[in-house]
């Protein structure tokens, strides 16, 4: 009786390792599912109510949240999808011509927290640099699974003409760190930042708009009709 009753023990003991094993998998199976922006109903559940709290507060989140369950459970879900805390995203958006965009600086933590390169980015800059005068800078980074640094193109900042955050003035390498970082995560980490635009990238959106007659005819757009004709006559 002692024996069985260890049998017994022993059993009872394994078919607990076994369905704790399979709760951590599943709890781990559903971590990288949510990561992938794979959610289940339950996760979206959760969400939704993330979205609900973050609608309703009054000072963790930017004025154009409050109140705004639609726009703060699109954020919530791409929050998710980054790992990161709802609310940190949040306090990190701006509405630029009736879209919502990102702060540059989310859009490096991102990348930091993607996994994909070791250490962390690198700025290299040229000429001269003065609140009123900004010269060139270019950012790189080190892949995981590769040895040498890439690097983006330079980028003469004094040909950007829109440069609203007062940091172009205060701390003028700081703010084409975040431009440079911005593009470098565009060129070589495109999957990072799908639908997600920094307020630079907005300035000159505008939504609904048409082209004339006239603008077609001043930007020379070829007529289908003519070419069809010029090959003809040929």
């Amino acid at each position: 009786m002692y024996i069985g009753m260890m049998m017994s023990t022993k059993e009872d003991f394994s078919l607990k390792i076994l369905e704790e094993g399979q709760s951590k998998e599943t709890e781990y199976n559903n971590e990288i599912a949510m990561f992938k922006g794979d959610f289940n109903r339950g996760q979206l559940s959760m969400i939704k109510d993330i979205a609900k709290a973050m609608a309703s507060s009054s000072l963790t989140v930017p004025a154009h949240l409050k109140g705004n369950v639609g726009d703060c459970f699109a954020i919530a879900m791409q929050a998710a999808r980054w790992s990161m805390d709802p609310f940190v995203v949040a306090s990190k958006t701006y509405v630029i011509s009736g879209k919502l965009s990102y702060e540059a600086q989310l859009v490096a933590a991102v990348a930091l927290s993607s996994g994909k390169i070791k250490g962390r980015f690198h700025y290299e800059y040229k000429g001269v640099w003065t609140p009123s005068s900004h010269g060139e800078v270019r950012c790189g980074a080190t892949f995981n699974n590769e040895e040498e640094m890439q690097w983006c193109e330079w980028i003469d900042c004094s040909k950007i003409t829109i440069k609203n955050s007062p940091l172009w003035k205060q701390n003028p390498k700081q703010q084409a760190s975040y431009f440079a970082t911005r593009s470098f995560v565009r060129l070589f980490m495109p999957e990072v930042l799908l639908g997600v635009y920094v307020p630079e990238e907005l300035q000159d959106y505008k939504p609904n708009s048409k082209i004339s007659l006239n603008d077609i005819l001043e930007k020379n757009i070829v007529n289908p009709q003519e070419e069809l004709e010029s090959d003809k006559e040929v």
